[in-house]
């Protein structure tokens, strides 16, 4: 079975009829479809609306086939509240949480707090601020530093990377504040693998281009980190391709590894 933790409804052009048939064609058997609701969007070109009741209206008509990611923005006042109602209808996750706010932010933290009360992981989109040109690129969440002292606070919540700003980290040089997709063999020591390490309750997904970046620019580092962290990793694609399947089968990971990152994980976070 393999299981997909990051998924859209209605994005891109794509409905869910298009997302059940990939799956279909990717032999995928159950999908997270996840959410993003940010309430100061509109200040943003690059903000995308996905609605959280479209997320329940895909697993109300494939309820076998999706679980709902419902990821109220927790500058709500009325969040934690909206947290157990979503929880009591029928989500399971929290997210995706990607907002211009740092991560530990007081009205997070308690939403946060709220998500694992409920058992509810929280996936987040992590991308750090650099200054190009003089100007600066997009952010969310703050930079890795931010994430340390979220996790130290919510030592109950479990939480689920993704994102150029994690994935970028992957490297112990300073790539990440250079660009969302560095290049080159990877240096032991990264940000990231000492904070998997530090926080027993921190995973990450394999989505996007910021994992498969990661993973690739140096194949034999990467196949390290899954065997090493299989217990941790989730895979994911959020979108509509099968490049990462493709490049984990390259990996012949052992067959223990592959199940928990292709569902094993994603099962026990989500009975």
């Amino acid at each position: 079975m393999i299981i997909d933790c990051h998924q859209h409804t209605n994005w891109h052009g794509r409905t869910t009829r298009d997302l059940v048939a990939y799956l279909d064609e990717a032999h995928v058997a159950k999908a997270w479809v996840l959410s993003w609701e940010a309430l100061d969007g509109g200040r943003e070109p690059w903000y995308m609306h996905l609605s959280i009741e479209d997320a329940f209206a895909a697993a109300r008509e494939h309820p076998r086939r999706f679980i709902v990611g419902a990821g109220a923005d927790p500058r709500r006042e009325e969040c934690p509240a909206l947290l157990r109602r979503y929880h009591r209808a029928g989500a399971r996750v929290y997210g995706e949480i990607k907002l211009r706010i740092l991560m530990d932010t007081p009205e997070l933290v308690a939403a946060f707090r709220t998500a694992g009360r409920l058992g509810m992981p929280v996936l987040f989109h992590l991308e750090v601020p650099r200054l190009e040109g003089g100007r600066l690129t997009p952010w969310y969440l703050g930079d890795i530093d931010a994430v340390d002292r979220t996790l130290e606070k919510c030592p109950d919540t479990t939480f689920i990377a993704h994102g150029p700003g994690w994935w970028a980290h992957f490297s112990a040089d300073d790539g990440a504040y250079r660009s969302n997709y560095p290049k080159g063999p990877v240096v032991p020591g990264g940000k990231a693998l000492r904070l998997l390490e530090k926080r027993a309750n921190l995973c990450c997904d394999l989505s996007a281009n910021s994992a498969y970046n990661a993973l690739t620019r140096d194949p034999a580092f990467g196949r390290q980190f899954l065997i090493a962290f299989a217990d941790r990793v989730l895979y994911g694609a959020d979108f509509f391709d099968t490049k990462m399947l493709d490049h984990l089968k390259k990996l012949d990971l052992p067959k223990a590894a592959a199940r928990k990152i292709l569902s094993g994980n994603a099962k026990r976070l989500v009975p």
